[in-house]
Order: structure tokens, then C-alpha cells, then sequence
């Protein structure tokens, strides 16, 4: 991909840093990392469309970075858009991000549904393990210096978005070794910085979400499905962990609006070619109209449906990937 970013011509201009609903690490260390950089350059501002997830939090108070939550767009020359690719993931700033006659800017790992920003503009590497990794290449072909905050920063990003080097290539340690040569911290050492306390509600919300358990096996392949009213995305990866090949954890956000998180682990996508956003979010999205994107492993959809009529699709979809040209072996498990 094109590294070239125009950083210069961001010097003297008021620029925004916006990022995804909820935002996460990765969300909040690229954001951080930039507004590190330029704050001494140009009045800069990052941007967090309705929330902000508790790790990112965390490391916003860590390292002391500044955020508004659905900040004005008024007066802004410059937008860049980072960690998302559509406008449905700035939620209540989506109509702002239209409206506004801003220089529009995308940097991003993920394939994008619809166009965002201009080609010129758009700085897409969806085989980039995080938003991170883009930008930490990005000040190495523009010579931009860092220091060992940033070094940290981009760090937490790449370690949380590869699910601690899980979803990880060659290229991204030799990107780790040269960051902490620069971070002064060991991995240890951010690790810690990263861990979380979890709050008593998540732990009620992750064992109530393992007694919800469907369970089939299709094949060799274990496929789970569950559904709670928060940390949807935290436990499909639970599941991964502990022996689902491919999980599907479901919120009722309210009585008409459905969350799905996603996650496939690396054998079914190297085995079966399978990937969550093609396999699965393409087809939801022209079924039930809703809005969605990820990566082959992990991915989110959310649309205006019944859990069952979702759940069922799902089955299906992944059934007929699994299944193409093979013998089929279907079981559901009960808890007898």
C-alpha cells in the first residue's frame, strides 16, 4: 500500500482524529500515537463517536490523552478517519462526517464496504494485522520521529488487535523488536500495563453467556452460538480460547436492534478458506439489510431482525461453507 501520508500539509490546520463506536486499543493507541506526534504542529482533536471501551479508557488515563465524545465538527480543515470502514461505525457522528466540507483522510486495516474518503486519500492495507502497524510504517517512510510514548502506544495497539500475536506474522516482530528497542518497556511490562481488572459484571455476563451455549459440530468443526446483553465481542473470542472453531455471540441491543461479534480461529481459515466477512456478514447484510465488516477471523453485524431468524442463517451459511463437496457430519449437542 501507498505509505506516502501528506502529514506536512496537516501543520497549522485544526484537525480531527475520529475513530470507531467503542472505541478499542488499537482505535485509541493510533489516534494517541498521531496526536503525540502533531499537538505541537497543528490544533488537533481526537474524536470518539458515542463510547469508549474500557480498555482504551484505561489507556487513555494511563497516558494522560485527551478525547471528546461526539465532538462538534465545526471549523475542522482535515478528518482522518482511522480504524473503521464505514460510515454505520461513527453511528451518531455518521451524518457530521457527511455533512462536513473537511479534507477527508482514511487510514485503516480492515476491507471497506463502502467508499469513505477519495482514493488519493484512503490509506488501506487490509492484510495490516492493526491500524498500528499502518502507522507505525507510515513514520518510518515519512521519517516522522517518535518517541518511546508512541513506541508504547503503537505496541498496546498491535499486541491487543493480533490477540496477543494469535493472528501474527514475521513481519509484525520484526515490527515489535524495533518498537521495543524504541519503547524502553519490555512485553512483560505492557502487558501489564493492559491488564484490566474485569468488573463483576463482566464475569456474571461471561458465565451466563456459557450457559446459553448452543453447541453443533459440523464435520471435524465446532461452531457455538450464545447471546447476552453486553461483552458480546469479549466472549466470542471466550470461546475461541476454550475449543470453538467458530463462534457467534448475540445482543439484543433493544427489542428491534441485533449485535452479532464473530470469531473464527486460524485452522478453519487456513483448512476451509473461510472467512467471517465473506462467508458470513456479505450474505447477512443482503438478507436482513443490516450493516457489518471485519477481518476473516473476526468481524460484527447488526441489524433490525429476530435473534432465531439470524442465528438459523448463520447455521446455514456456515454449514454450506464447511460442508462444499464433502460428506456431511451434523450434530447438535445437548446438555443431557
Amino acid at each position: 500500500m501507498n505509505l506516502k501520508f501528506p502529514f506536512s500539509s496537516l501543520c497549522g490546520k485544526k484537525v480531527l482524529l475520529l475513530t470507531h463506536r467503542s472505541a478499542d486499543v488499537d482505535a485509541l493507541s493510533s489516534s494517541a500515537s498521531l496526536y503525540l506526534i502533531f499537538k505541537d504542529k497543528c490544533d488537533i482533536t481526537i474524536g470518539i463517536p458515542d463510547s469508549i471501551n474500557g480498555d482504551a479508557k484505561k489507556l487513555a488515563q494511563h497516558y494522560s490523552i485527551p478525547y471528546k465524545i461526539n465532538p462538534n465538527f465545526d471549523k475542522f480543515d482535515a478528518i482522518i478517519l482511522l480504524d473503521l470502514n464505514s460510515a454505520e461505525m461513527l453511528a451518531s457522528l455518521s451524518e457530521s462526517f457527511s455533512d462536513s466540507k473537511a479534507e477527508k483522510f482514511i487510514i485503516d486495516h480492515h476491507e471497506f464496504s463502502k467508499k469513505l474518503v477519495s482514493d488519493k486519500n484512503s490509506f488501506i492495507d487490509p492484510d495490516a494485522i492493526s491500524t498500528s502497524t499502518i502507522l507505525f510504517n507510515m513514520f518510518k517512510e515519512n521519517k516522522i520521529p517518535y518517541d518511546k510514548t508512541v513506541a508504547q502506544l503503537l505496541l498496546c495497539g498491535i499486541i491487543t488487535d493480533s490477540g496477543n500475536f494469535y493472528h501474527a506474522d514475521k513481519e509484525i516482530f520484526i515490527d515489535v523488536y524495533e518498537l521495543l528497542s524504541k519503547a524502553e518497556m519490555s512485553y512483560s511490562e505492557i502487558l501489564n500495563m493492559l491488564a484490566l481488572e474485569q468488573h463483576y459484571s463482566e464475569k456474571i455476563a461471561r458465565l451466563k453467556a456459557m450457559c446459553r451455549l448452543s453447541i453443533f459440530r459440523i464435520n471435524d468443526y465446532i461452531i457455538v452460538f450464545s447471546h447476552i446483553g453486553s461483552f458480546n465481542s469479549d466472549i466470542a473470542q471466550l470461546f475461541i480460547k476454550i475449543g470453538a472453531d467458530i463462534s457467534f455471540v448475540f445482543s439484543e441491543v433493544s427489542k428491534t436492534e441485533l449485535v452479532l461479534s464473530a470469531r473464527a480461529n486460524i485452522t478453519v481459515q487456513k483448512k476451509e478458506n473461510f472467512d467471517l466477512v465473506s462467508d458470513i456478514i456479505a450474505p447477512l447484510q443482503s438478507k436482513f439489510s443490516g450493516r457489518g465488516g471485519g477481518h476473516a477471523g473476526a468481524a460484527a453485524f447488526e441489524c433490525k431482525a429476530k435473534l432465531e431468524d439470524v442465528k438459523s442463517y448463520c447455521l446455514d451459511l456456515v454449514k454450506k461453507k464447511l460442508t462444499k463437496g464433502k460428506k456431511v457430519e451434523f450434530k447438535e449437542y445437548s446438555y443431557d
